[in-house]
């Protein structure tokens, strides 16, 4: 199997929408061992299924994500970026203060969730998580 890095899952985040419950799993699996080979196929109604939380479609959930992986780092998003329909993300350092320029940003994305998570993903190979 290929080698998945952090680029290549927010590029899926990015290019998908809708819940994709493989992708949360995959996501999962590389932040918890990013060695280890991962736990697909992933099957609805699974322990895993049960453990798993809703990256793809929560915000809850991946502003969760962030506060484990990236304590203390800001966040933020809009809708109707570039007038397209799309969502636009954005995570920065603590102490960067309103300095956008030290963000990590996702351009664009279908939804808040998503494009959150592809900035929160970017910002944590930037810090070599």
């Amino acid at each position: 199997m290929t080698p998945i890095d952090l680029e290549e899952l927010a590029e899926r985040v990015e290019s998908g929408s809708g819940a994709d419950r493989e992708l949360d799993s995959a996501i999962l699996d590389f932040l918890n061992d990013p060695l280890a080979e991962p736990t697909w196929p992933f099957v609805e109604g699974s322990y895993a299924a049960s453990v798993t939380p809703p990256l793809t479609t929560s915000l809850d959930a991946v502003v969760r994500l962030i506060e484990e992986k990236l304590p203390g780092w800001n966040h933020g998003y809009a809708t109707g970026w570039y007038g397209q329909g799309t969502c636009g993300g954005f995570v920065f350092p603590a102490g960067a203060g309103t300095d956008l320029l030290r963000a990590v940003i996702s351009k664009s994305a279908p939804t808040p969730a998503r494009v959150l998570l592809a900035a929160a993903l970017r910002a944590m190979k930037e810090e070599g998580r």
